[in-house]
C-alpha cells in the first residue's frame, strides 16, 4: 500500500475557497457595499437590512451575559453585537477565504458603527427622537449605554466614546472594502491566466 502524503509547505498556500473565476460576481457585490459604506459615512441614522439583522444578534446577548451581572447584561447586547461578525470573520480567516474574511470586517464595522447614535443618546435621548427601543422578551426596553456609562460615572466623556465608535467602525468598513478590493483584483488576475487542459494556471 502506498503511503499518504501529508500537505507539503513547499506546495505553496492551499487555494482560497472563493473561486478565481466568480471574481465579476464578487465585484458587482463589493460595488453595491461601497456604495452603501459612502451612504453610512455622511449620514450617521442611516440604515440597512444588515443593521436589522443585528438587532435580534444584539437582543440576545442580554441573557447571555446576565448571569455575570447587571452590568455585563447590559453590555452584553453591544458585545454580542460586536462580537458575532468578528467571529465569522476569524472563521473565514482561519479557512483561507480572504475576500469573505474582507466582507466580514465590513460587517463588523457596521456593527460598531450602529452603536455610535445608541451611545450618544445615552443621557441626552431627545437628541434621537425617532429612536426605538426593543426588548427581546416584550418588556419594558431601558438604555443600555445609559446604564453602562452611568455604572462608569462617565456622565460626560461618554458622547467621546460614542465618536470613537462611529470612526472605529467606519474604519473597519473602509478598510475591508481596501483589502477586499485588493483581494479581487488578485482574483481577476487568476482568472484571466491561461490555463492548461486540467485547468492548471500555466507558469
Amino acid at each position: 500500500m502506498r503511503p499518504h502524503r501529508g500537505p507539503d509547505p513547499s506546495d505553496g498556500p492551499a487555494a482560497p475557497d472563493t473561486p478565481p473565476r466568480a471574481w465579476p460576481f464578487y465585484a458587482v457585490l463589493h460595488a453595491l457595499l461601497a456604495c452603501l459604506a459612502l451612504r453610512y459615512s455622511l449620514d450617521p441614522g442611516y440604515r440597512t437590512l444588515i443593521d436589522s439583522f443585528l438587532m435580534p444578534v444584539h437582543e440576545a446577548g442580554h441573557p447571555l451575559f446576565a448571569p455575570l451581572g447587571p452590568f455585563m447584561g447590559a453590555l452584553g447586547g453591544s458585545l454580542a453585537q460586536w462580537g458575532f461578525p468578528l467571529f465569522v470573520t476569524l472563521g473565514f480567516l482561519r479557512r483561507g477565504d480572504l475576500y469573505a474574511a474582507c466582507l466580514g470586517l465590513f460587517f463588523l464595522g457596521v456593527a460598531i458603527n450602529q452603536s455610535y447614535q445608541y451611545m450618544d443618546s445615552s443621557f441626552q435621548m431627545e437628541k434621537y427622537p425617532g429612536m426605538v427601543f426593543v426588548s427581546l422578551g416584550g418588556g419594558e426596553a431601558g438604555h443600555d449605554w445609559q446604564a453602562v456609562f452611568g455604572a462608569l460615572g462617565w456622565y460626560r466623556g461618554y458622547t467621546a466614546v460614542a465618536l470613537a465608535a462611529r470612526v472605529a467602525g467606519l474604519a473597519l468598513m473602509w478598510a475591508g472594502l481596501a483589502a477586499g478590493a485588493w483581494r479581487l483584483w488578485r482574483m481577476a488576475r487568476a482568472g484571466s491566466a491561461p490555463r492548461d487542459k486540467a485547468g492548471l494556471v500555466r507558469r
